[in-house]
């Protein structure tokens, strides 16, 4: 379970910081090494987490990195669920559309 600011873009998240509203995410991936996903990119760090974003059009957060990770040897991102879309999501399978404007609740993400 991780508290993630609700999606927007990167000039809007970085504008607001820490009062950015935000939403409770409790589903996952959890990777070792970000390049696992295709065209993800980092947004800004706070305190000790470096927000996830499509690295294409700068929406997100996807999820996020906690950098003490590093220190402890064991690198993890995880990538919210609920905020992606990909080939492997069966019901989301017909609808790979582009993210426009209004439609921002989730993201294609190819997985390698």
């Amino acid at each position: 379970m991780f508290s993630l600011p609700i999606i927007a873009r990167k000039s809007e998240l970085q504008q607001h910081a820490d009062s950015f509203p935000r939403q409770m995410e409790t589903e996952f991936w959890t990777v070792r090494n970000i390049t696992d996903f295709e065209n993800v990119g980092f947004c800004f760090a706070v305190d000790n987490i470096k927000y996830l974003i499509c690295a294409d059009c700068e929406i997100g957060p996807l999820g996020y990195h906690d950098t003490r990770s590093v220190s402890e040897g064991k690198p993890l991102f995880h990538i919210c669920s609920s905020r992606v879309r990909t080939s492997l999501n069966s019901e989301e399978k017909d609808k790979e559309n582009s993210v426009t404007e209004s439609d921002t609740s989730a993201v294609n993400v190819p997985a390698s």
